[in-house]
């Protein structure tokens, strides 16, 4: 163990001297900042009504005093806008001379208190009552949707700055150095992972505490990280092995953020049928762990499943790449 310390004390010192590495590190910092500071605009922006192609114009035009309006062709069309993660809410005049609000649950909370408000005061005027519906299987607040590309974000820079030290070694020409050294396979992943983990965790804390996202069970989030980095090691060791230097290691970290990002993204888009084809991936489970735990919580079972998933599949991607890896690396075992 002391040996496989004495590599995690020369990747911290590495970190430390390197600007790029740096520079790195304080990234993710430093969008979660520029967010926050645009948040409070976007909070104050006018609300966004859906109406349908039939509203009476006269509505409409009230409608529009109080903020931005966007008219669909038909009901359908109207719960598929409000659906979208954005703070659209729908706004249908029905046959009883009423108004019925639709919500789907991402609305921003002063967005939700305002709604109500503006269709008193319009239905006032028209002597027209509301009544309100929330859509089933609406979206998830936008915040805690970004606080899961964060945490997402976090990994890749852990991946990166790993990868990074490791392609520092074989330009030194100390990598090969260490495949004679008494330094057993266990102590070198061991080692390797370590950096990666001692700068991802408290990444994701302080990066979702700056975004303004504090209401989730910290506990659980711990373990859903810890998982979920194993994927940002295993990628930091292919970044290793396919850059010869530190240029090469920057277009390697391109590709394996896009790796990183792609099955959450997807996983936005898709339809949850068609998420089947997404279980093979690790920052799949980690992703919808992270937007689950910080939207709505979850049980410790839920947290297991999740955990469970997330290693299962890194374990699978890690054995069909491991003679690849110890190849290129000169791993012994």
């Amino acid at each position: 163990m002391k040996r496989a310390w004495n590599l995690v004390r020369k990747d911290m010192k590495t970190v430390v001297r390197d600007r790029l590495l740096v520079y790195a590190l304080l990234f993710p910092l430093v969008g979660v900042l520029i967010l926050r500071l645009l948040m409070p605009g976007w909070a104050a922006s006018p609300m966004h009504m859906v109406v349908t192609a039939d509203t009476p114009a006269v509505v409409v035009e009230e409608l529009r005093e109080y903020g931005r309006v966007e008219v669909v062709a038909d009901r359908e069309r109207l719960e598929r806008r409000v659906l979208a993660p954005d703070d659209a809410v729908g706004v249908l005049v029905n046959d009883r001379r009423g108004f019925t609000l639709v919500l789907d649950g991402n609305e921003h909370p002063e967005t939700r208190e305002l709604a109500p408000r503006v269709l008193e005061r319009v239905a006032a005027g028209e002597k027209m009552a509301f009544q309100e519906v929330d859509l089933p299987g609406g979206g998830l607040p936008t915040l805690q949707i970004l606080g899961a590309w964060v945490a997402m974000l976090t990994f890749s820079i852990g991946s990166m700055i790993m990868g990074m030290n490791i392609v520092e070694e074989k330009e030194e020409d100390t990598i090969a150095a260490l495949a004679v050294t008494p330094l057993t396979t266990p102590e070198f992943l061991l080692a390797r992972g370590a950096i990666t983990y001692l700068l991802a965790v408290p990444l994701v804390f302080v990066s979702l505490w700056l975004l303004g996202v504090t209401a989730f069970n910290h506990a659980q989030l711990l373990v859903i990280t810890l998982a979920g980095i194993l994927v940002a090691v295993l990628l930091g060791f292919y970044i290793g092995a396919v850059s010869s230097n530190k240029l090469n290691s920057i277009g390697a970290t391109k590709v394996i953020a896009m790796m990183l990002v792609l099955p959450p993204a997807l996983a936005l888009l898709l339809p949850q049928a068609w998420h089947a084809g997404l279980y093979w991936a690790p920052t799949y489970w980690s992703f919808v762990a992270v937007r689950d735990l910080l939207a709505a919580g979850l049980t410790w079972a839920e947290t297991g499943r999740f955990t469970a998933a997330i290693v299962a599949s890194t374990a699978l991607l890690f054995a069909l790449s491991y003679p690849f890896l110890r190849r290129r690396l000169q791993i012994k075992v």
